[in-house]
């Protein structure tokens, strides 16, 4: 799990790797918990599929990073997205 050193503080604006260096810029300048981590809410991700198979298959490279992000969290419509882009793929 996530965690920071007894030595970091979150009122600094320099965060050595120890302190969890990249951790303001996943989860905001405080440098709070993942979503993952024990005490933390879950949240979930609505998803406009429509919208989002639109814009992949028009080239934005935005919805397609989008799409990978939810293909790679395991999003229950990440199976339905891919059913939908499948047929524009390859010659």
């Amino acid at each position: 799990g996530w965690s920071s050193p007894d030595n970091c503080s979150r009122g600094t604006n320099e965060w050595p790797l120890e302190c969890g260096a990249l951790a303001p810029l996943w989860f905001g300048k405080s440098g709070g918990k993942p979503p993952h981590s024990k005490g933390a809410s879950a949240f979930t991700v609505t998803v406009d599929l429509q919208s989002l198979v639109d814009g992949i298959l028009a080239g934005q490279f935005r919805a397609l990073a989008r799409a990978v992000s939810l293909v790679e969290r395991e999003h229950p419509d990440s199976a339905r997205l891919l059913a939908e882009i499948y047929p524009a793929t390859g010659k």
